[in-house]
């Protein structure tokens, strides 16, 4: 199974972030947009899990979920990886608490490699994908066209795990469906 630990925008912000994409998309009609139902922040990419080590990473993620609190964001400018005269993604920034935001991203990271998982050591650099380009393309003007705040704020609520099925949607793209979830901060008391 394909996995990725993740934070997803409430359905207001996804409004608010189709909006935008609505007024930029018909100008870049050779990017590859993703789909809202796609829209989310990543924490840890899993890639593929062997289905016996999916217990023990659900486990982990619901202790690190447990640890976190939840946090205000938003999503601001737009960006590329690499050169914006080159870029093959373009994605916009991620606002507001992001120092807890990086912590639960090393808890998540942490998870995996405890359960025995190879995760990416890299700086994390918290974003919201919205298009790819096949071959290094121009960016620049779309950068330029995107306002420097794109959404209303949000309070990241809930921690998931999602599991990408690729080539599985009627469009030859990923299908995302949530395997597990788990609110952040401790459990109330009863």
């Amino acid at each position: 199974m394909r996995l990725f630990a993740a934070l997803v925008p409430p359905e207001r912000v996804l409004t608010d972030l189709r909006a935008l994409v609505d007024g930029v998309r018909e100008d870049w009609p050779g990017l590859r947009w993703t789909r809202p139902d796609q829209w989310h922040v990543t924490l840890t990419f899993f890639g593929d899990v062997d289905g016996a080590r999916v217990d023990d990473l659900t486990a982990r993620l619901g202790r690190a979920a447990a640890r976190a609190e939840p946090m205000p964001l938003s999503f601001g400018a737009g960006g590329t990886f690499g050169s914006r005269a080159r870029a093959r993604v373009a994605w916009l920034r991620v606002e507001g608490a992001r120092d807890p935001l990086r912590r639960l991203a090393r808890a998540t990271d942490a998870a995996g490699r405890r359960a025995g998982l190879e995760v990416e050591d890299r700086p994390y650099r918290p974003h919201l994908t919205l298009a790819r380009a096949r071959r290094p393309t121009d960016l620049r003007p779309l950068l330029d066209a995107l306002p420097s705040s794109t959404s209303s704020g949000w309070t990241a609520r809930r921690l998931s795990l999602v599991r990408s099925r690729l080539g599985a949607h009627e469009d030859r793209g990923s299908v995302h469906e949530t395997v597990a979830d788990w609110p952040l901060g401790p459990a109330p008391h009863e």
